[in-house]
């Protein structure tokens, strides 16, 4: 069984103790309820709840760059559990 791991401010991911082996955080921001239009989208997505916007990017090798982005719960006990992952293979570009 997994210890419960200590909680780190948004904007404090990628840094110190949270920081990952070939990882760069290029941004960790804590977005407000309501609505969040997402680069590149026309329309906004409403009802949100508080959440923590990380965009990262992932160079295992030197010819690799895999950048992605993960909404987290901005609160302990606020996640209902669920998962959800979309994407593109290949040279994609983007998530529509």
């Amino acid at each position: 069984m997994l210890a419960a791991a200590a909680a780190i401010p948004c904007e404090e991911l990628g840094k110190g103790a949270a920081a990952q082996p070939d990882t760069v955080v290029q941004k960790a921001e804590l977005v407000t309820a309501g609505e969040f239009t997402p680069p590149g989208a026309k329309t906004p997505i409403r009802n949100l709840p508080p959440f923590c916007r990380v965009s990262s990017s992932i160079r295992p090798s030197a010819d690799s760059d895999i950048r992605f982005e993960v909404w987290l719960p901005s609160a302990a006990g606020a996640w209902n559990g669920k998962f959800q992952g979309i994407g593109n293979g290949g040279f994609a570009g983007a998530i529509s």
